[in-house]
Order: C-alpha cells, then sequence, then structure tokens
C-alpha cells in the first residue's frame, strides 16, 4: 500500500499578522552581524564576523545586481563559499551599506536562488531553495529592509513555503504572485478519505507590504481532486512551479531586473 504523508494543512483564514523572522532560526542570532550599523556607513563585517573588505566577501560569488530596495538603482546580491569563513551566507551590498544572512543549509546553490518581482511592492524579494540530504527540500523567501535581510515567515516562524518531502509521494506545492500578495496553493489529503485517494487544494494568500506580511487569507479551490488528474487540473502544482509568473531577473545574470 502507498505511504501517504500528510502535509500539515495551510493556516485558515482569520489567522493572526504573520511577523518577520531575521534569520533561519533563532540560533542564528549568535552567527554574527547582519546589518546593524557600526559606524556611520553601516557594518564593517558581515554574519559570521569576516570583514567587507576581505577575501570572503571581495570572491562571493555574485548571483544577480538588481534593486532589491526599490530606489531605481542595482544592488548586488552576493554568496559566499560554501565552506570555510561565514561560509554560504547571503550578501546584499545596498548603497553603499552591507547586509547579509547565514544560510542554513550548505545545500543551497547560486542556481537555486531567484529573485521576485511582487506586483505593486518596492523592491526583489529573494527565493531560495535548501534541498535536505534524505530528500525534498524547503524554499525561503527573504527581504531586504531597514539595513538588513530577514526571512518571511508565518506566526510560529515556519517559512512561508512548506517542506516538500520526496521519500513518500511529493505534496503538490506551487506559488506565484498577485498585486502584492505572494500565493501557496497546496494539496493535502481529502477528508473524509474516501474510496480512491484525492486531493483537496488550498490557497493561502499573504500580504507583503515592504519588507512585513501584514495578513493572511486561505480557502479551498478544489476538493477530491485525484492524482492521475492533477497534472491537467494543476499542472503547476504537480510539477512544483516556483514564482514563474514573478520571476525578475536569472541568478548570476549581472543583469538588472525592470
Amino acid at each position: 500500500m502507498r505511504r501517504i504523508r500528510r502535509p500539515v494543512p495551510p493556516v485558515a483564514a482569520g489567522a493572526l499578522a504573520i511577523t518577520l523572522a531575521t534569520g533561519l532560526a533563532t540560533g542564528l542570532a549568535a552567527c554574527g552581524d547582519n546589518g546593524e550599523p557600526s559606524g556611520a556607513h553601516g557594518p564593517t563585517t558581515i554574519a559570521g564576523g569576516c570583514a567587507t573588505d576581505s577575501a570572503v566577501v571581495r570572491q562571493a560569488r555574485v548571483l544577480s545586481r538588481a534593486d532589491l530596495n526599490g530606489d531605481g538603482h542595482a544592488d548586488t546580491l552576493s554568496l559566499t563559499a560554501a565552506r570555510g569563513s561565514c561560509a554560504n551566507t547571503l550578501v546584499a551590498h545596498v548603497g553603499g551599506r552591507f547586509a547579509s544572512l547565514p544560510l542554513r543549509s550548505t545545500r543551497v546553490t547560486p542556481t537555486t536562488v531567484t529573485l521576485v518581482q511582487v506586483p505593486g511592492r518596492r523592491g526583489l524579494l529573494v527565493s531560495a531553495r535548501e534541498s535536505h540530504p534524505r530528500g525534498g527540500f524547503q524554499l525561503h523567501l527573504y527581504a531586504y529592509g531597514g539595513h538588513r535581510l530577514v526571512e518571511l515567515t508565518t506566526p510560529s516562524g515556519a517559512p512561508l513555503v512548506p517542506f516538500v518531502s520526496s521519500d513518500t509521494d511529493p505534496t503538490p506545492l506551487s506559488t506565484s504572485c498577485g498585486h502584492g500578495t505572494v500565493i501557496v496553493d497546496q494539496g493535502v489529503p481529502h477528508e473524509p478519505p474516501g474510496i480512491a485517494f484525492a486531493w483537496d487544494i488550498h490557497r493561502t494568500v499573504y500580504t507583503v507590504s515592504g519588507t512585513r506580511v501584514t495578513s493572511q487569507r486561505g480557502r479551498e479551490i478544489a476538493a477530491s481532486v485525484l492524482p492521475a488528474l492533477l497534472p491537467k487540473r494543476f499542472p503547476a502544482l504537480a510539477h512544483h512551479v516556483f514564482f514563474r509568473d514573478c520571476a525578475a531577473a536569472s541568478p548570476g545574470s549581472g543583469t538588472v531586473a525592470p
């Protein structure tokens, strides 16, 4: 019999306002400066204590040059090496100041980092896909503001996009953008169970204002969708399509997002 892992259903409509976490986990606070001013021109070190003029920062791979704060100018987003001092850290150079955020895993590569343009929002969001050693992946979404890189999270501190496991039947999942919103569609096992397994499709809409997620609302958009019919009715869910409608610049392209 096929094993089905029941995903955690999306948070119901009317939940409390979303808060913003300033890292991937509470323990990251001990990793170092994440953009707090240490002088007139901002911090002189990044998370982990490496100097902003060190080889670690200067040799970090440039993912893209795009407008992160919405001022119309190109900012630099880089990723430090996977090993060594201040490893696997996102570094933003915005208006002459540095902001940084260490990533939880070394399994985030330049090809898994995407820039996202939410319609109606100034500045780009950064989406990073973290792979799991035993299969599956987690998508994280970051925003720049207040001279810091912060992660958008649920009230419990979880990433906005649920974890996808690949050691069982993968959960149908996709993301897109609306005007000022990030949209997460997710399949959950139909309740109550019927003779044949089927998915209910839930949609959660997160309103993004600047560097804050100010509200969320959820609803069911389809019920009892048979797995065989999912690719035809909801191809983005079946194939895990993320932000295709609002991806900005390709990482490493060196281009400026519109």
